[in-house]
């Protein structure tokens, strides 16, 4: 079946909106079955500068991946897609080979699970050879695995059948794959530990025993424990201790030689020595202090350090003396396996290079004396996208530098490494260069460019119906200062038929570390995620602007000051200055503004309600990070709480707690809220208790929901039924409380007879918000 018939025809989308007067807006349930690209930034080229598709080692065949909802069946299915590449024709002639099918929704107890088989960050792909790709998909347990697919046949294959997800993985030539497992669930201990007593011992946290395991290590270790094992073909898995029996953050990559007979792979540091202190990048020098303190800390669990596996001895050593960050650096093998790229790294402690200090040096080592060559490079303002050998004594780094990507040769002269010039193109270069063209306003669509005569041909659209079937109102781009001169930015999301006479309603949205693209988005949320089962259930984005209220998908730019006490200050004052800036500008109605914040953006939304004077009039946190008293004792006392409160919670510290943590300012909240738990069950609950406890007893407007599967809940769930139920209650809350709005479906009957109680109660506390929501 070729590309054309099965997905669309070419031709410009733009020319069949004008008078279509069929168009509605989208529901909840159309966003999830849209498709999105499955892109992949790290094999960014210039072939293919946005990712979207993988190109075979040869250069003559492409993969890309469409993701796409099925509300229906109750999954997310992906079509893998291959073609030729020695001609435009060819490229467009491409054909579905295999179609996956995935629940989407997370392991229990908040594991992680076949929410990760979409996830275009964990999910990279592999080329195997010129026609098998390899990934991870999840089997009929629900459990991630090693899966191949043969491209002209269209057969797919598990190659691993652990018990417990596979969370990474790196495969040979020979097919031999070293790959990373969860520590499979174990049954509760909790019944028998006490029936027979016993001692809670150093390391047991509140959390692990809520969920039922005694004296087994923190709860952290419960979801991130992991370890390696090595799978040659016929050969059972081996399992490969790297210093400690498991590696304490996932997941972690690894990198196999070309022959296959050695690996690099990134995991935890055994010891955290003195000399490591040098370090002066910021993020590097506080997770090693956090380190020394408190060695399960999930921020101390970043510091990494790299270590050579010799596959045939099973063998394990560090590779050199420097730390690592458990995120950032790649590695590329020499083409003989006796040499390793490293971009951007640390260097050992005693080379005093800044570059090394700081992170951001890149080298080339030998890995069996341990010799290095630093390379002529400064990468502190850049992301490094790709790196490789192009021969013995030429190498490739590819980084993203101010959004553009930019190509750095480096040549061998004389043994030491100089900058060089880029090579001309050689006959085997791909004819082909791919670009993803979209807008704000436009959704993404998948084009070939013939690189010799610049000649365009449409390959894929994935969505050919979207802006004929839908209304979605118009989208551009605000930004703006905070007194304070921090600088924030973010997409306002107009309501079809928008008209400049009225106010309307404002919710805010908060993200952060996004940075702002032309990317097209149903929900704010770009990075290739804006179509498709949303990746934050509870950001509606354009279906809450279709209920006639303007949305602002809104981060800060400027001044983020990250793990600090000004962290949330710097928020509330960016959800105030963006709100006063467009009440002044005519298009908001002061009294009807709402907050919704997903993950740590919760905790700033839930800061904003104890410590801001601005009338917002709703607010919902989902899933989110609380810094509070109970949550902090329960989880163990994390560094994180600390640093953003400025002190421990004890002795004079307490002062700052009570001042700052939500859970200890509840009186101050005269806003509506919304609390959403999706990740891990009823631990989760717990986690989220303080506020909401305190809140109900003060009889405030507060409300907690539970997503549907909860024990297979997922922070990012991809399973229909839990996105629908998130997504729908976000938007049917705002529309409530802004529009004073009730859906007539009869399954919501007694959600709003909950809504209307809640409602009355604000409004009959003194100085309410409430007081102005339409009824």
């Amino acid at each position: 079946m070729s590309l054309s018939l099965a997905v669309a025809a070419a031709g410009d989308i733009e020319g069949q909106i004008e008078g279509d007067s069929g168009r509605r807006p989208p529901t909840a349930r159309d966003a999830i079955e849209t498709a999105r690209f499955m892109t992949d930034r790290a094999l960014a080229s210039e072939y293919d500068p946005d990712g979207v598709v993988s190109i075979a080692p040869s250069g003559r065949r492409y993969v890309a991946r469409i993701v796409r909802g099925d509300a229906r069946r109750n999954g997310v299915s992906m079509q893998v897609i291959t073609g030729g590449l020695d001609s435009l024709e060819q490229v467009a002639n491409g054909r579905a080979v295999a179609q996956l099918f995935s629940s989407g929704r997370g392991a229990r107890d908040g594991r992680q699970g076949a929410d990760q088989d979409v996830s275009p960050v964990l999910n990279g792909l592999r080329w195997l050879d010129d026609t098998h790709v390899v990934f991870l998909w999840s089997d009929e347990r629900e459990i991630p695995q090693v899966t191949r697919v043969d491209l002209i046949a269209g057969k797919v294959d598990r190659l691993t059948q652990h018990p417990s997800a596979v969370i990474s993985f790196d495969i040979g030539a020979g097919g031999e794959i070293l790959y990373q497992a969860l520590l499979p669930s174990r049954p509760s201990s909790l019944a028998q530990a006490l029936q027979e007593g016993f001692t809670v011992e150093p390391d047991t946290d509140a959390a692990a025993l809520i969920l039922g395991f005694v004296n087994t290590g923190p709860s952290a270790d419960y979801y991130w424990n992991a370890q390696w094992f090595l799978q040659r073909p016929g050969s059972q898995p081996l399992h490969i201790r790297f210093g400690r029996d498991t590696a304490l953050n996932s997941p972690q990559p690894a990198w196999l030689s070309p022959a296959g007979s050695r690996a690099i792979v990134s995991t935890n540091a055994i010891e955290m020595p003195e000399r490591w202190n040098v370090y002066d990048d910021e993020y590097m020098a506080h997770a090693i202090r956090t380190a020394h303190l408190n060695p399960n800390d999930l921020t101390g669990r970043q510091v990494h350090q790299l270590f050579l596996l010799d596959a045939d001895s099973a063998q394990v050593r560090p590779l050199w003396g420097a730390a690592a960050m458990s995120f950032g650096t790649e590695v590329s093998w020499s083409p003989d396996g006796g040499r390793l790229l490293l971009a951007p790294t640390f260097l050992p402690p005693q080379d005093e290079d800044p570059r090394g200090r700081s992170g951001t040096a890149a080298a080339v080592i030998d890995v069996e004396t341990g010799r290095y060559s630093v390379l002529p490079i400064e990468l502190n303002d850049s992301r490094v996208a790709a790196l490789r050998w192009l021969t013995a004594d030429r190498i490739e780094l590819t980084v993203v530098r101010s959004g553009q990507i930019e190509r750095r040769y480096f040549t061998k002269e004389r043994g030491c490494w100089r900058a060089a010039e880029a090579p001309s193109r050689s006959a085997a270069s791909p004819r082909v260069r791919f670009e993803l063209r979209q807008s704000l306003d436009m959704p993404p669509r998948l084009f070939a460019v013939d690189v010799g005569s610049g000649k365009a041909r449409l390959v894929l659209d994935p969505n050919p119906d979207l802006l004929t079937r839908f209304e979605l109102g118009s989208v551009e781009r605000i930004e703006g200062d905070t007194a304070a001169g921090e600088r924030w930015a973010g997409l306002l999301f107009y309501p079809p038929g928008y008209r400049a006479e009225r106010h309307y309603p404002l919710v805010i949205q908060s993200v952060y570390g996004s940075a702002l693209t032309e990317g097209f988005t149903l929900y704010g949320v770009q990075q290739d995620a804006g179509l498709g089962p949303t990746l934050i259930a509870s950001y509606p984005g354009r279906l809450l602007a279709a209920r006639d209220i303007l949305v602002l998908h809104m981060d800060v730019t400027r001044g983020m000051q990250f793990d600090t006490p000004a962290e949330p200050e710097i928020r509330q004052r960016a959800f105030e200055a963006a709100a006063q800036q467009l009440v002044q500008a005519g298009l908001v109605d002061r009294q009807r503004i709402g907050l919704l914040g997903f993950s740590r953006n919760g905790y700033y939304v839930e800061h904003t309600l104890t410590h801001s004077a601005f009338p917002f009039a709703a607010a919902i946190s989902a899933d989110n990070w609380d810094p509070s008293y109970m949550a902090h004792m329960l989880g163990g006392f994390d560094a994180s709480a600390i640093d953003i409160h400025g002190a421990e919670p004890f002795g004079a510290g307490l002062v700052k707690w009570i001042e700052r943590a939500p859970g200890f300012n509840a009186e101050r909240v005269r806003t509506p809220l919304l609390t959403i738990v999706q990740s891990t069950g009823i631990l989760d609950v717990l986690f989220k208790w303080e506020l909401f406890a305190r809140l109900r007893h003060l009889g405030k407007a507060v409300e907690m929901y539970v997503m549907p599967d909860a024990m297979y809940g997922a922070h990012n769930t991809q399973n229909p039924k839990q996105i629908l139920a998130v997504q729908q209650r976000s938007i049917d809350w705002f529309d409530f409380w802004l529009n004073g709005r009730e859906d007539a479906d009869e399954s919501k009957v007694h959600q709003y007879e909950r809504w209307r109680v809640l409602r009355d109660r604000a409004m009959k506390a003194p100085s309410s918000r409430a007081a102005h929501v339409p009824r």
